[in-house]
């Protein structure tokens, strides 16, 4: 079967489950420790997904957390997947009814584009967009506008090459979406930091938040160690930042925990790169798109989650509940029929500003699989 149309016939069941995301997320409430959500925030999260189509629900959504903080809130990111979906009609209905914000507006035009035969951009973006919702930060009753997050198409990501100029186009699009400009310094240093990856690294996403300044945020991953992380700084010209602070604080890193895989995600705004460095820890070697990606051992984090916490890099008690998050699927009675629930951490971040470390965050998903819909065999 071919995978849009499996996702659409998972969409189906969702949207006869539940009749808003924020439902659904009140249905996995016991599976959400409130060591991680307290109550209060649970009931803003539920009442701002509440204008979301369940359907979200069928690919994989998922939280951020604030580990070293305690509030115990969460900001939402979640996947829409373009194509004749019944989320992305959504999107584009929101997109081009009257009233509709700037980069609602925006983000409808780039799913109409990437979906069209003739479209440059479809050739070299995924389909699949990911939108990051503010909540926990959120002041008042409704939240800024969400962030845009975007892939390159996967026959782009891992070349040895990187295609700098298309790269760059996506930049230029995402940019121009949300009602910004993208400048030229900018779109030399988005080009610098693809051509500067080696063949076993990837780009993996690139973002603009409107509700924030205006920067992009690039993220990559597929460094092994501390070495290549500091070797790649040096290659796009953070060696100050590089060899006085990101150094230690990663060799100290590396000493604690076992991480095979490290990410790195770097702002670009007004031609040069921000003042802090995002450091993602990943478990999972595997690629998104491999069988039984989402479906970890339930104890894939247990040790570096304990080694974390021996060394204070996060509340204790945040630390603690997040390893009791994890869990195996489980099979959910629905309204039309069975469920399985997957979720897990797909990874943690740790913010370095300067000489030091300001900040770690979880990142933790959840997928609700129509069963036994979700068993039909893709193409």
């Amino acid at each position: 079967m071919d995978p849009l149309e499996k996702h659409k016939i998972c969409e189906r069941r969702m949207a006869s489950e539940a009749e808003n995301l924020g439902q659904v997320i009140e249905q996995l409430g016991d599976f959400i420790p409130l060591e991680l959500i307290d109550e209060n925030a649970r009931k803003r999260i539920i009442s701002q997904t509440a204008n979301l189509p369940s359907t979200l629900a069928v690919f994989p959504f998922g939280f951020e957390l604030g580990m070293d903080k305690p509030q115990k809130g969460a900001d939402l990111g979640v996947t829409v997947v373009g194509g004749d979906t019944r989320t992305a009609d959504y999107f584009r209905n929101q997109g081009n009814c009257s009233g509709a914000t700037p980069s609602l507006s925006g983000f409808a035009e780039l799913l109409s584009e990437i979906d069209g035969t003739n479209s440059i951009l479809s050739g070299i973006m995924s389909r699949n967009f990911m939108l990051e919702f503010d909540l926990a930060s959120a002041r008042g009753i409704a939240c800024p506008p969400p962030g845009l997050c975007m892939r390159p198409h996967e026959n782009m990501r891992n070349q040895e090459h990187r295609l700098a100029d298309e790269v760059s186009a996506i930049a230029n699009a995402m940019v121009n979406a949300v009602g910004w400009q993208f400048d030229l310094e900018d779109q030399c240093i988005v080009k610098k930091v693809c051509t500067a990856l080696e063949p076993h690294m990837s780009l993996e996403t690139l973002a603009v938040f409107p509700g924030r300044r205006k920067f992009i945020r690039m993220a990559t991953a597929g460094y092994r160690n501390c070495d290549e992380v500091v070797n790649y700084l040096d290659r796009i010209g953070l060696n100050r930042q590089n060899r006085l602070h990101v150094e230690p604080l990663l060799a100290a890193l590396e000493r604690r925990v076992s991480i095979p895989l490290l990410g790195l995600s770097l702002d670009i705004e007004s031609g040069t790169f921000g003042n802090t460095l995002g450091i993602s820890l990943y478990l999972n070697t595997q690629p998104p798109a491999a069988s039984g990606f989402w479906i970890n051992s339930p104890t894939l984090w247990d040790e570096a989650l304990e080694s974390l916490n021996a060394h204070d890099y996060g509340i204790s008690e945040k630390l603690s509940a997040l390893k009791r998050f994890q869990g195996p699927p489980r099979m959910l009675l629905g309204k039309s029929g069975n469920l399985l629930l997957i979720r897990g951490i797909n990874h943690l971040k740790l913010t370095l500003c300067g000489d030091r470390i300001d900040g770690l965050k979880a990142y933790i998903y959840f997928l609700l699989c129509p069963w036994p819909e979700c068993l039909q065999p893709s193409e």
